[in-house]
């Protein structure tokens, strides 16, 4: 699989030079199942989970990886896991209020370049749902 597929660029490129010395890959969120992501990488999809340094030091949820954003990963054991170390800086981010009373922001996916948004309009519409 390669990189400039999923969306690799010379933006992320000059953000993940400081990640290669440490021999980390570059991997792309594809899914996230509450501690447990999905990524794809040049070696296909891996099953991938955040460091424990990277989720103390995450000062909100908006510094743990989402959806379409580019980490830094550790391959484990040569298998198809990895350990994400960073998450690189987002060139945009689709967000909105965490449910209920929090004012903290909620990533829904990262480095989107367009977004359409879908709606049945034969019956229920609701601008509120919309929103």
């Amino acid at each position: 699989m390669q990189l400039l597929t999923l969306g690799w660029d010379s933006h992320f490129e000059g953000y993940f030079e400081k990640y290669r010395s440490r021999n980390l890959l570059p991997a792309r969120i594809a899914c996230e199942h509450k501690s447990q992501y999905q990524a794809y990488s040049e070696h296909g999809m891996l099953s991938a989970k955040v460091r424990g340094r990277l989720r103390f030091e995450a000062d909100s949820r908006e510094g743990m990886p989402a959806v379409g954003d580019w980490v830094a990963v550790e391959l484990l054991d040569g298998d198809l896991r990895a350990m994400i170390h960073a998450v690189l800086p987002r060139k945009s981010a689709f967000l909105r209020k965490v449910a209920w009373v929090k004012t903290e922001s909620q990533v829904l996916a990262a480095n989107v370049d367009i977004v359409f948004l879908v709606m049945g309009l034969a019956k229920n519409f609701s601008l509120r749902r919309l929103e």
